[in-house]
């Protein structure tokens, strides 16, 4: 069984900084290497429009770390296409990463959503309202889930964001840096 969170303090883990991507790089479907030791791998599945990139590259910054890698996923033909998933190849603990969303006019308030399944496939998820701007303060809503058991049972986590209706509009929503605790 999987719960929810958005204390990045609860996860006694693993900072990973996106190392294996260059900005720019399109970030479908591709298999990350987390702990060679463990066979830890992590594929990352988004829209095909997706990429990485830098927050200081960024058109309109994002409230993440200063100079961070982002994955960055495009909001397009008028439906929200923007899921970016993290599927582990062997049970987690927990992982997260802050979500935030770059466009014109800040603050720009909007929903983050976060779905998460454990070994069974049995779905948590939960939206939180939230605020994105341009100031790279660290204060980016954090989005993720723990297993509640005392065995890993976290497979995949899915982000994503849509828009708060008379609220200001955003052209692309990301993910920081992945924090996660494999055991």
């Amino acid at each position: 069984m999987l719960k929810i969170i958005t204390n990045p303090g609860l996860i006694n883990g693993s900072e990973y900084l996106w190392d294996e991507f260059n900005s720019g790089d399109d970030i479908d479907n591709i298999d990350i290497v987390l702990d060679p030791a463990a066979k830890l791998m992590l594929t990352v599945l988004a829209d095909s429009n997706a990429s990485c990139r830098i927050v200081d590259n960024i058109q309109f910054p994002i409230n993440f770390k200063n100079a961070e890698k982002v994955l960055i996923s495009p909001r397009k033909d008028g439906k929200w296409k923007g899921v970016i998933a993290l599927r582990f190849n062997k049970p987690v603990f927990a992982a997260g990463a802050r979500i935030g969303v770059a466009g014109l006019g800040s603050p720009r308030d909007f929903k983050a959503m976060i779905r998460a399944y454990d070994t069974d496939g049995k779905e948590v998820s939960d939206i939180f309202n939230t605020t994105s701007t341009n100031v790279q303060d660290n204060s980016a809503k954090f989005l993720g889930a723990i297993s509640s058991g005392a065995k890993p049972s976290l497979m995949r986590i899915e982000f994503d964001a849509e828009p708060i209706i008379g609220s200001t509009l955003f052209a692309k929503f990301a993910i920081s840096t992945l924090v996660y605790q494999s055991a």
